[in-house]
């Protein structure tokens, strides 16, 4: 929430409020003995509610900044998985290719074994005259 602007509270802040102002007045305040005028009585009830508004802006404050925390880990982690992703489909990618040119070369491997082989001197009849 941008500074300044305000709050609608719901029905039960207000009465998480009215019940700690409550709470703050009879916490050790005692009322009409005569120690007391009424305006010093209205102006500690009107510090508390001030004080007790303050400190749920306060609050109302973190929660927000927290939520915009929380958004942003989201969005990292988002980003994160997004790119680990990426990285194993590019690896997958990778090996394929590799597994393709190491099959094809496996291939060529075997037709030099078999050309070898054919060609050698007890396959081919000018040469085999030279074996006996």
């Amino acid at each position: 929430m941008p500074i300044g602007e305000r709050r609608q509270y719901s029905w039960l802040d207000r009465i998480l409020a009215a019940a700690a102002v409550i709470g703050a007045l009879y916490a050790g305040v005692t009322w009409f003995t005569g120690d007391h005028s009424v305006a010093q009585q209205i102006s500690s009830v009107n510090t508390r509610v001030d004080d007790s508004n303050l400190s749920i802006g306060k609050l109302d404050r973190r929660v927000v900044d927290l939520e915009h925390s929380d958004k942003d880990q989201e969005a990292h982690f988002a980003r994160v998985e997004a790119a680990l992703a990426q990285y194993q489909a590019s690896s997958d990618r990778q090996f394929d290719d590799l597994r393709r040119t190491l099959g094809d070369m496996n291939k060529k491997l075997d037709d030099m074994h078999d050309q070898l082989l054919l060609n050698g001197a007890g396959n081919r009849p000018e040469t085999r005259k030279w074996l006996k």
